[in-house]
């Protein structure tokens, strides 16, 4: 079998799903540069903000765009497969995790940094 055959024996969408949603792992330097490629075509073909802009217009943001109905209507919108849609949920849903966690952390960093340069300035009187 061709290199080219090989790396046509598996749909690029499925392996995707697989790597993102799923969390397999990746075998071969080929499913890496599939992953590459389906990224980058998710990324052209459901840009963050357009993507974002859709989602905002529901109360609940991400989390109200879950059930199949939901999911088909946007594949209908950006024109991709349910399963593309998914992989966009999940991975919006990362990087506003991974957000998030920044955020914690920079707000922890700053009130440790707050405690140690008053620490010891004010001192509590017991009655």
């Amino acid at each position: 079998m061709s290199k080219f055959a090989h790396r046509m024996a598996y749909d690029p969408i499925d392996l995707f799903y697989e790597v993102e949603v799923l969390g397999r792992p990746i075998k071969t330097k080929e499913e890496r540069e599939s992953i590459e490629s389906s990224y980058f075509a998710m990324q052209l073909l459901i840009p963050d903000e357009a993507f974002m802009r859709i989602i905002n217009t529901k109360k609940g943001g991400l989390s109200d765009w879950t059930n199949k109905s939901d999911i088909e209507l946007l594949s209908r919108k950006f024109k991709v497969t349910p399963k593309l849609i998914e992989i966009k949920i999940v991975e919006i849903n990362k990087k506003l995790n991974e957000e998030n966690q920044t955020v914690e952390n920079n707000i922890k960093e700053s009130n440790n940094s707050f405690i140690k340069r008053f620490k010891g300035r004010f001192k509590h009187k017991n009655k």
